[in-house]
């Protein structure tokens, strides 16, 4: 990936979800509503951006008031495909 690229997709961080594609979202229980004092609750977006076999995951969490949502970690990552066998 190309430091333009990197550049491009950190350029606007507030506005992912027009700029690439989410695939994926797991948001815990809780997340916009008060939760007990000192808990967070947390969210974890991945993005597609156009690069092959690269997403991008953004990890926010809120406040024990459900309040004051943050980007709490960046990474690009890589997809990792696991074969699941079940048994009937």
């Amino acid at each position: 990936m190309t430091i333009e690229k990197i550049n491009d997709v950190l350029s606007n961080m507030q506005n992912l979800e027009s700029k690439f594609k989410l695939i994926s979202q797991d948001v815990s229980d809780g997340y916009n509503y008060e939760k007990d004092q000192g808990s967070v609750g947390m969210k974890v977006e991945i993005f597609d951006i156009g690069e092959s076999d690269t997403f991008l995951k953004v990890v926010s969490n809120t406040d024990s008031y459900g309040d004051n949502e943050a980007v709490v970690k960046l990474q690009f990552v890589k997809a990792n495909v696991k074969t699941v066998i079940e048994y009937i």
